[in-house]
């Protein structure tokens, strides 16, 4: 949980601090942030594909296929094997 002491006023180009608008001041508490909103956008795209929705699967695919493939490609360390897929 982010403390107040811990936030600022984001700061338009102008320099002016925009209404409504905080950025946490700590990089990790930034990362911990983006890492809990990326894990609620997930977890929506799931609940979406479980109820059939294909243009959900695409977007969960489209946002973890590279890291599957790099995942696949340092078990097997072939190339070929892993675009073609494993044999079963």
């Amino acid at each position: 949980m982010l403390q107040v002491g811990s936030m600022e006023r984001a700061s338009s180009a102008a320099g002016a601090s925009a209404v409504g608008t905080v950025r946490p001041v700590n990089e990790a508490a930034a990362k911990a942030s983006k890492l809990a909103e990326e894990a609620a956008v997930d977890a929506d795209l799931v609940q979406r594909i479980r109820a059939g929705d294909q243009a959900a699967f695409r977007q969960l695919f489209d946002r973890y296929h590279r890291r599957a493939y790099a995942v696949a490609l340092g078990i097997v360390k072939n190339g070929q094997v892993t675009a073609r897929g494993l044999p079963c």
